[in-house]
């Protein structure tokens, strides 16, 4: 055998021995140890169950199982910013153990194994990175949802509304009471619909100020209580949107020819129909106005199934100077009633 086909054999040999060296250093065994380092507890750790917004506070000891001293890189990288990760010293004797201390900020998300990952870097007398999981299953504090209901009605109006909600919680878990401030409601005991479903049912009067109204509803559960807002706007029985109209006006000339084209929504608590719509300035004189049905909508009027919209047009001369109002003649199963829009004159 020649000297070149030796030495080419030779450097295979070694080659092969060194790769295999290589494989076996970085590969960690079933029992979760690397070669050089005990771990306790092994790489992939199960933590229990938390409640969202707690701190996860775990100590983890490493031993070197090694015949030399080990040094580790002072970076370490985590996968999630919810996770913090130091050691109690970067170097560590054979034989001795150091802690690595985790903290876990439990994130507002239901997971049933949520798992963050802490990488070392192992720089001497190798380098290889060292990965360790932490698994660990959340859950949300005891809560409800939707945290506001809101409610549109006519002063005075009798109401009854039935509305859902969910608890996020254990099923262990039990809404018991249920207290309405703010409002003349009547409310029924919350019925279970299914795990972490229920249902309310409550009946009122909307208040006599139409106005914007607050209320709330407390739901408690064992030494728990979450609350939820009420936002009841409240409408006059007859109103209109808008419930001015502006006309802006070049110039501030009292006697004007005019062309003014409104659509305009009208609301009542009742169904009702339209008799006639007239412009009255100062004084008890009024003039007839052109109008029609319209079939336009507004979105401000949220589809109330009473409401009725309109286009008025008005064209003649108008002595801005003097106080003008629409006067929209309705009539309901019980009586007539008139709106009046006043109808307001600005110079640009």
């Amino acid at each position: 055998m020649s000297f070149r086909l030796t030495s080419i054999i030779l450097f295979l040999f070694i080659f092969l021995i060194g790769c295999s060296t290589n494989i076996n250093e970085n590969k960690k065994t079933d029992n979760g140890k690397y070669p050089e380092l005990e771990i306790e507890g092994g790489t992939l750790q199960h933590l229990g169950r938390f409640e969202s917004g707690q701190t996860i506070k775990k100590s983890i000891s490493i031993k070197n199982i090694s015949d030399v001293p080990l040094v580790f890189d002072e970076r370490i990288d985590t996968s999630c910013s919810c996770l913090s990760s130091s050691l109690s010293s970067y170097k560590v004797a054979s034989g001795e153990s150091i802690s690595l201390e985790v903290a876990i900020e439990v994130p507002q998300v239901i997971a049933d194994n949520a798992v963050v990952m802490v990488k070392l870097r192992l720089i001497k007398p190798t380098r290889k990175y060292v990965v360790l999981l932490l698994e660990y299953a959340t859950l949300l504090k005891w809560s409800i949802e939707p945290k506001e209901i809101i409610m549109t009605g006519y002063a005075g109006d009798q109401f009854v509304k039935k509305f859902y909600f969910l608890q996020k919680s254990e099923k262990s878990a039990i809404v018991d009471s249920v207290q309405f401030n703010g409002f003349n409601f009547v409310a029924q005991n919350p019925k279970k619909i299914n795990d972490g479903v229920w249902e309310i049912n409550f009946a009122g009067n909307f208040p006599e100020e139409p106005d914007r109204h607050i209320g709330e509803i407390k739901v408690t559960s064992g030494d728990k209580t979450e609350q939820i807002n009420i936002l009841c706007y409240v409408r006059p029985r007859l109103t209109s949107i808008p419930s001015k109209v502006y006309v802006y006006l070049p110039t501030n000339k009292s006697d004007q020819q005019l062309k003014i084209v409104r659509t305009i929504c009208v609301l009542a608590n009742q169904q009702f129909s339209i008799e006639s719509v007239k412009m009255q300035k100062t004084g008890p004189e009024t003039t007839d106005v052109k109008w029609n049905l319209s079939e336009q909508l507004n979105d401000n009027a949220q589809n109330d199934e009473n409401a009725q919209y309109i286009t008025v047009e008005i064209n003649q001369t108008i002595d801005i100077t003097k106080r003008h109002t629409l006067e929209i003649k309705i009539k309901t199963q019980d009586s007539t009633k008139l709106l009046s829009i006043p109808i307001i004159f600005v110079y640009e």
